[in-house]
């Protein structure tokens, strides 16, 4: 909570939406209470190093994510899927990525991603039925594989793998591998079961098979990528898993595992068990990076691996080459013997050369062929090799060379036919590496300018170059060699499988020759290893997330046991804590927190975050001390906040730590507390103090009046009908007191008696309110102080100004009562002898120092007595927004000071 503006990301509140939207069918008695999430315990992610633990990591837009996945499978799948039947050569010149995949396998995964949507929509049968055709899909190239059936190519490739025809115009290269069927057979299943789980046992299958197909999606991404597939299937022609495929998977693990959140079973197997979360974190993680390390690592080998694959290729076809440029001197040699002798007309005397002895040599066939015959004896493909066309090439059961000379006009021209060993050499060789190496020739047949090219193993007919020129943007290797370039190559073929490719210029011709073997067939041994590596990989997975449950369960069962006591004793106290790293800028906030701020639990949390949560008005004083505890200082301060479109009052108090040895802050540890009841009640309490400030404040106004209005009645009534009667006593005495002067005598001692009742009478009206008041606060303070000085002895002195301080009477009341007050306890308490009083005007207000050098009293001790005095003293002041300070200690005196305003503007209370 306690950061620079600054130290924290961008990020905002982001709100969950649309969380659980997995339509549940199972029994409603086994849905737990809807959690939002799948949390471990805060101690168990302090293992992990992360604040705010969950089994996933999970901002709030992940709630959509299924959504997206699904909705981007659906969309593209079902469109490349169409369009690999009906427009395949466009698709794998402009989408190569995609050309590994079949068309079925992009129909399952826009099945299954139709799926994903009808069950985010909560309409969980469409959801079965999409998924249910997915895996259909899956199910049917699998049952193919083992039993060998694949009808002809064509429009079925959308549901089933056909029988490929390469040199087809709509040739599509992808298929259905069988570790596709089985990612896209878990897929499906992982959807059809999502909705129905129940109990432990169910979770835990349903994992074990999210993980599997993790693996597999992991596996089919990773090993194209080092050039390692490893995804390949052992049957028949070598079918490695597609990248799309592959990527797709992967796409719909992350869909699977948040829609998984949602899954009441799901959250119920991992609720308030971490130890279980720790597993599957450990064995699954533990897993992905031996897995990925182990790819990683076999890719390096692989390359190594192939660098010399490709030396050895190249050297075999520059050598066989050599070999095919030696036959063709022999087949021209024995053409020109063949010639030489036919013109001498002994044809028949043929003496085969000595590297032709044996079986070649009984193979060796000369016959002369009428003029303008040209085309080969089985309608086949004859290739010129020379650029006078007298040799050529010719597949019949195997390789033929052809050599013709000319006799003449009417007898036609003498060809000598022979096996071309060094084809068949190369043939054999390619063959031996694997079932996918092939041989392929290509040039310009007799009578036909376009490039064509021999049957290879795959393609059982001749076809034309340009059909699978057209399918790439590049160059093939084919394409190379006729124009007399010559290297080795890892490029995708017409089957858009990975190959290796040598390529040569046949010497001396427009033909050209190319070795290709599919790379999966040439790293089958390393692949083998591989997989033998993986499965250790998985068993050693499995064994360490063992181990490490073993050991840390008890532990963390402990520390979820003192979270679950710290949550409860944080939700009875209302007190939430929080910790802010000063690195990253993350904020972790305790579930008491949340509440306190209203915001959901595992919501992301950062600076402006809470910035947006505290009240307008208090965000600049909060600002001010966060930024004194970045300098090191703890904090403890009160603020509003805005929770859930309440205001609350907390109490937030912090103190920085420090890494080790150091004055940098490391992180911000810190408690926040819900005071807003407290608040309340202080608010309630103050109003009802103000409420009785002003009941006193009237209630003295009251008294006030009703002594001015008693003190003149006193005077004026009472006075007056006291000066009547000692007027008739001394009427009385002055007519009958001559004649009777016992009469004289009582009524000289009824004028006294009369007298010091007049006396009474005007201290009595003094008392309630001296008549000097009327005078002004200077007259009245003067005729106090006198009284004062008379009545106790002390001398007292009097300092104030000389022009009279313009008070309303009310002001003037209350500072004569006061200075009333102080006197009236100097006299009784102090013991003082001398007593100094100043009335004067300080800006607005008028002021009242009172000192004395009495005994003086302690003022601890006070504040827990029942000193009305002083408590009237102060009351008085603060009914006109005044104040009253006391200074005062043992042996020392006591001091005073009021201060009232002159003005009303500051009042507390209404004093009329």
């Amino acid at each position: 909570m306690i950061a620079d503006d600054g130290g924290y990301g961008s990020g905002c509140l982001r709100r969950l939406m649309d969380f659980d939207r997995i339509p549940w069918r199972g029994n409603n008695n086994d849905r737990p209470a809807r959690p939002a999430a799948l949390f471990m315990s805060d101690a168990t992610a302090t293992l992990f190093g992360s604040h705010r633990p969950r089994i996933e990591s999970d901002p709030h837009w992940l709630a959509r994510l299924p959504m997206l996945i699904g909705i981007l499978l659906a969309a593209f799948g079902l469109p490349l899927a169409l369009g690999a039947v009906l427009a395949p050569t466009v698709l794998m010149r402009w989408l190569p990525v995609l050309q590994t995949s079949g068309p079925n396998s992009l129909l399952a995964l826009a099945l299954l991603g139709a799926a994903v949507i009808a069950l985010r929509t909560d309409r969980p049968h469409l959801g079965d039925l999409f998924a249910g055709a997915a895996l259909l899909l899956a199910v049917g190239p699998l049952l193919q594989a083992l039993l060998g059936l694949h009808p002809a190519d064509g429009v079925l490739r959308l549901i089933l793998d056909t029988r490929q025809e390469p040199g087809r115009a709509d040739f599509w290269p992808g298929r259905m591998s069988m570790f596709s069927s089985i990612g896209l057979m878990l897929a499906a299943g992982c959807l059809i079961m999502l909705g129905r789980l129940a109990g432990g046992r169910g979770v835990k299958l349903w994992f074990v098979a999210l993980t599997a197909l993790f693996a597999l999606g992991l596996v089919g991404v990773l090993g194209p990528l080092v050039e390692l597939p490893l995804l390949v299937s052992p049957f028949g022609e070598s079918v490695e898993t597609g990248m799309g495929t592959a990527c797709g998977l992967l796409a719909l693990v992350l869909a699977l595992f948040r829609m998984a959140v949602g899954a009441p079973p799901v959250a119920a197997y991992f609720a308030g068990r971490p130890d279980r979360s720790v597993f599957a974190l450990s064995a699954v993680g533990l897993m992905g990076m031996l897995v990925v390390g182990g790819v990683l690592t076999s890719g390096l080998l692989a390359g190594a691996s192939l660098q010399g694959q490709r030396d050895a290729l190249a050297e075999s076809l520059r050598a066989h080459l050599l070999l095919a440029d030696a036959e063709l001197r022999v087949a021209g040699s024995i053409a020109e013997e063949a010639r030489r002798r036919a013109e001498g007309g002994a044809l028949d005397w043929f003496v085969a050369p000595e590297n032709l002895a044996g079986a070649r040599a009984a193979a060796v066939s000369i016959r002369i062929e009428p003029p303008g015959t040209r085309a080969p004896r089985d309608g086949g493909l004859r290739m010129p090799l020379g650029r006078d066309g007298e040799a050529a090439l010719t597949l019949r059961a195997g390789w033929w060379i052809e050599s013709r000379r000319t006799l003449d006009a009417e007898r036609g021209d003498i060809v000598v036919e022979m096996p071309f060993a060094p084809f068949d050499l190369l043939a054999e060789r390619i063959a031996a590496l694997g079932r996918s190496g092939e041989l392929v020739v290509c040039g310009q047949p007799d009578g036909d300018g376009m490039e064509h090219c021999f049957p290879t193993r795959r393609i059982g007919r001749a076809f034309e170059r340009m059909l699978v020129q057209a399918r790439k943007p590049q160059p093939t290797p084919m394409a190379r060699a006729l124009e007399g370039e010559s290297g080795v190559e890892l490029v995708r073929d017409y089957r858009q499988r990975r190959v290796m490719a040598a390529y040569a210029p046949i010497a001396g011709s427009a033909a050209g020759v190319v070795l290709k073997v599919d790379v999966a067939d040439l790293q089958a041994p390393l692949r083998r290893t591989l997989w033998g590596g993986v499965l250790l990989v998985l068993l050693v997975a499995l064994a360490g997330g063992a181990v490490v449950h073993r050991h840390v369960k008890p532990l963390l069962l402990r520390l979820s046991r003192t979270e679950r006591a710290l949550n409860r004793a944080q939700a009875v106290a209302r007190v939430g804590s929080w910790y802010a790293s000063a690195r990253s800028g993350s904020i972790a906030w305790s579930d008491e927190t949340y509440r306190i701020f209203g915001a959901e639990r595992g919501t992301s949390i950062n600076h402006r975050r809470v910035i947006s949560a505290i009240h307008p008005d208090e965000r600049a004083r909060v600002r001010a001390a966060w930024r004194s505890a970045l300098g090191g200082e703890p904090h403890d301060i009160e603020y509003r906040i805005l929770a859930a479109g309440k205001t609350r009052w907390v109490r937030e108090r912090a103190e920085p730590e420090f890494e080790r040895g150091g004055t940098t802050p490391s992180g911000t540890t810190g408690t926040v507390e819900d005071v807003s009841e407290r608040k309340a009640r202080e608010a309630e309490l103050l109003d009802s103090r103000q409420k009785l400030r002003e009941l006193a404040a009237h209630h003295e106004k009251l008294r006030e009046e009703e002594r001015t209005h008693i003190a003149r009645e006193i005077h004026d009534e009472f006075g007056q009908h006291l000066t009547a009667l000692r007027m008739e006593a001394a009427l009385l005495q002055l007519q009958f007191g001559e004649d009777h002067p016992a009469l004289a005598q009582r009524v000289s001692v009824m004028k006294k008696s009369i007298d010091r009742t007049i006396q009474v009478v005007r201290g009595v009206a003094s008392s309630l309110r001296p008549a000097a008041l009327d005078l002004g606060l200077g007259s009245a303070a003067e005729w106090l102080v006198g009284e004062f000085s008379t009545r106790s002895g002390v001398h007292c002195e009097l300092s104030q100004p000389e022009q009279e301080l313009e008070l309303d009477d009310a002001r003037a009341t209350v500072v004569f009562r006061i200075l009333q007050e102080s006197l009236t306890n100097i006299s009784r308490h102090a013991g003082a002898s001398r007593v100094e009083v100043d009335i004067f005007q300080l800006d607005e207000n008028v002021v009242l120092e009172v000192r004395d050098d009495g005994g003086g009293f302690d003022l601890d001790e006070v504040r827990g007595k029942k000193t009305f005095g002083l408590m009237g003293i102060r009351e008085r002041a603060r009914m006109f927004g005044g104040s009253a300070r006391f200074s005062s200690r043992p042996g020392a005196g006591t001091s005073l000071r009021v201060e009232i305003p002159l003005k009303d503007e500051n009042a507390e209370g209404v004093m009329p």
